[in-house]
């Protein structure tokens, strides 16, 4: 009774196909940031897997696919809650998660649960266990990307300041690794939880060992704390960072500044979210739309008929054999530790928007 008052679960059925009683239906749980401060990234998972399931033509495929969404709020405890809902009431088959901070809850239990899963994130952890996977761009392709970009800017010198969050760690230790003979060097390093407000003494300390450019890493509203008290004192160096940027709801304060991002979607994908929801779609949405995608596509090649569904094992061979996968972030391929790779891009706030250059 608890579960239902606070977990209330979306179950959405494909708008322009009825479903079919022949066929067995595979249920896809989709735990995302519905609201709190991560909601508008929820907002890209859930329109883009709602694009993807639309986009299906269900008379094509073995069976009816159901999508079942749980706000998460980015939150352990609701992730928890949800995840167990999802598994114990709903029976989910497969399930799509956002972010480090879900994906490391969500992957231990669907390994238990012998439930195939994507974890729309780069911490590397939430791919361990055979039915796991996951789909972003990987900590060392970000890695590299900035690394490249910061070398023709002549940035040698880094400050950090960073979520104690694993998604934004594995990008830290990658950048550490990769940047050993390049000349680079972390002068300064501060990590800190997800709650705090005051970061003048890390910035101080940061300011103190002389850097010339600072990666942060941090969603709103932290991003927009720490943009405002580096700037309150006194400091002008460039900042930076790992798809940050886009996290933000006050663009001006990053206006100029450069980061390593995923890439853009296909053009096909960007026209297609802007018919429907009348906006350009936010950087969660194509790997939401992709997982749910590469889900569907296991399933029918692991599926001998539609009256009987696959067992999770033969769902994840067929995952593991998907190759040259048409992705809205490009071609995709999975290798044998579960991850699905795209490269990275340098972005730039220009006039308010998140344009990709060249250089």
């Amino acid at each position: 009774m608890i579960i239902a008052v606070i977990i209330v679960g979306l179950i959405i059925f494909l708008p322009k196909t009825e479903i079919s009683k022949e066929k067995q239906t595979i249920k896809i749980g989709v735990l995302a940031p519905l609201t709190g401060n991560s909601a508008s990234m929820g907002e890209g998972v859930k329109n883009g897997v709602l694009l993807a399931k639309e986009q299906m033509d269900i008379a094509d495929k073995k069976y009816n696919y159901e999508i079942i969404l749980e706000d998460d709020k980015a939150e352990p405890q609701t992730v928890a809650i949800a995840l167990q809902k999802l598994i114990n009431i709903d029976k989910v088959d497969a399930l799509i998660s956002m972010g480090g901070v879900s994906g490391n809850v969500v992957a231990p239990i669907t390994q238990e649960n012998k439930i195939v899963h994507v974890g729309n994130t780069n911490s590397i952890g939430v791919a361990k266990g055979e039915f796991n996977f996951i789909h972003w761009t990987q900590p060392k392709e970000y890695s590299e990307a900035w690394i490249k970009k910061a070398k023709k800017e002549e940035l040698t010198r880094v400050a950090v300041l960073a979520y104690n969050n694993p998604a934004a760690l594995d990008i830290i230790n990658a950048l550490k690794e990769d940047i050993k003979n390049q000349g680079i060097e972390i002068v300064s390093e501060n990590i800190f939880n997800v709650d705090e407000k005051d970061f003048r003494t890390m910035i101080m300390k940061a300011k103190k060992a002389s850097p010339d450019v600072y990666i942060i890493g941090a969603f709103s509203p932290t991003l927009e704390l720490l943009a405002k008290q580096l700037k309150e004192l006194g400091v002008d160096k460039p900042l930076t960072g790992f798809q940050a940027f886009e996290f933000t709801k006050q663009v001006d304060l990053f206006e100029g500044q450069w980061y390593s991002a995923t890439p853009n979607p296909s053009e096909e994908f960007t026209m297609a979210y802007n018919e429907k929801y009348k906006k350009t779609p936010i950087f969660t949405a194509p790997p939401a739309y992709d997982a749910f995608n590469l889900i569907v596509t296991a399933f029918e090649k692991s599926g001998k008929n539609s009256k009987t569904k696959p067992i999770s094992k033969e769902v994840v061979n067929a995952f593991l054999g998907i190759k040259n996968f048409p992705g809205m972030l490009g071609t995709l391929n999975v290798d044998e530790q579960g991850i699905i790779h795209s490269p990275a891009i340098i972005k730039k706030v220009e006039n308010g928007k998140f344009l990709q250059i060249n250089d």
